[in-house]
């Protein structure tokens, strides 16, 4: 497999391997999108190690809380997103497939050997803790719940037992977390499983995980931009696009303690990554501007191996891209196009295609057959909730055909020469 070795500052478009006219028709459809009420985003396609295709289009930040802004700013391709599950991949699978290249880590450890205290109480209705390993948590049958409101102590599944706005004893709560089915018998997409796997591996480095990634993959891969809590570390909040409008609280549904109440810019949109882990997290908390993101979904493409430097081995992204056999759309960690029930792979990916998506507005889809990268970075949260009371985590946003993937993901697929 062709890989060409580049760094983000010399990360420049070459146009062999995608139809022109398709290519012009794809940028259309991305303005039309944002005629019709679509914030903005970045794209970014990738063919045989070289990019094929790189757009801007819409603004970095479209409303103050819920007042349009006369004159936005556009987007550009130095512009950061937030890349909420995208995390998951780019920071902890990543992080994960490394520690067992370097034989550092076996997913089929079970958790307790790196989490202190990660035992069932003994009055827990469903008990299992025992038996569970990494390797579940990877592929998210490790029986915990989907989205626990750590942060909220109000939400009767929290009480005083799991409330944490600190990050030092969220971790400490984790463990605790009672089970909701037995682990292993079901395929249940769970924030606490990487949650858990961001712990592990700042247990088994020594490191906080931000440092640890930033440090270990992205600064050696000559990746300046991708990073947690990009405030804090020198970027300007015009730099990063903004997402909710009205804070956390859904155009004024949700309250809780300390609930932000302002146009969410520069700060991770996820509530359990903000509140509870200090906007470091196994799950969420990464920004990064998509012509860096795909540098790291290139690096997963080329087999782990980037110019002289070697993550990774094949070996290993076997490994964590082989399907469950209960659900073949689970890889671990990463998702695989292996069922219908992935429409954002579209029709045209192969069955090697592997990639994620994130809440925000974000996807990547992964294809070795076709030597393919796609990374679609964009703020679609950034918009009206559209029926606050009846459904507050629908946006404007996510009505439009961008805010599914789909169509632009095949629309790529069609102009591959």
């Amino acid at each position: 497999m062709a890989c060409v070795f580049f760094s983000a500052a010399t990360f420049a478009a070459d146009g062999a391997g995608l139809d022109a006219e398709k290519a012009d028709a794809i940028k259309t459809y991305l303005q039309t999108q944002v005629d019709q009420g679509f914030p903005g985003g970045q794209l970014v396609v990738m063919r045989a190690g070289r990019v094929v295709l790189e757009h801007a289009f819409g603004n970095i930040r479209v409303w103050d809380d819920q007042v349009r802004i006369s004159t936005p700013s556009l987007t550009h391709s130095d512009v950061l997103y937030d890349l909420a599950s995208n995390t998951k991949i780019y920071a902890t699978v990543l992080a994960l497939m490394h520690l067992v290249y370097q034989g550092k880590i076996n997913i089929d450890d079970p958790v307790g050997k790196y989490i202190d205290g990660f035992t069932d109480a003994s009055t827990a209705n469903i008990q299992g803790k025992d038996r569970i390993t990494l390797r579940d948590l990877l592929a998210h049958k490790g029986g915990f719940p989907a989205d626990p409101r750590y942060f909220d102590l109000d939400d009767p599944r929290i009480g005083s037992l799991l409330f944490s706005q600190e990050r030092a004893l969220t971790l400490q709560k984790l463990p605790i977390t009672p089970l909701v089915y037995p682990p292993g018998s079901m395929h249940r997409y769970s924030d606490v499983d990487f949650m858990l796997l961001g712990a592990i591996i700042e247990k088994v480095t020594g490191q906080p995980l931000d440092a640890y990634v930033e440090n270990t993959f992205y600064r050696p891969l000559g990746l300046n931009q991708i990073l947690f809590n990009p405030l804090s570390k020198g970027v300007s909040k015009s730099q990063i696009a903004a997402t909710e409008l009205r804070g956390n609280t859904r155009d004024g549904v949700f309250h809780f303690a300390n609930i932000r109440e302002h146009t969410i810019q520069g700060e991770v949109h996820d509530e359990k990554a903000f509140y509870s882990m200090g906007g470091v997290s196994g799950h969420a908390g990464l920004f990064g501007p998509a012509k860096e993101v795909a540098v790291l979904a290139q690096l997963f493409l080329a087999g782990g191996s980037w110019g002289d430097k070697q993550f990774f081995s094949r070996k290993e992204l076997a490994l964590f891209t082989t399907p469950e056999l209960a659900d073949p759309s689970f890889g671990l960690g990463w998702r695989l196009n292996q069922s219908s029930r992935l429409p954002w792979f579209s029709s045209l990916a192969s069955p090697q295609a592997f990639g994620h998506t994130g809440w925000t507005g974000v996807v990547t889809v992964i294809d070795p057959q076709f030597d393919l990268v796609i990374v679609l970075l964009t703020n679609k949260k950034h918009s009206p909730v559209l029926k606050p009371a009846e459904n507050p985590d629908r946006f404007v946003g996510d009505t439009l055909p961008l805010g599914s993937y789909t169509a632009l993901v095949h629309m790529v697929y069609a102009a591959l020469e």
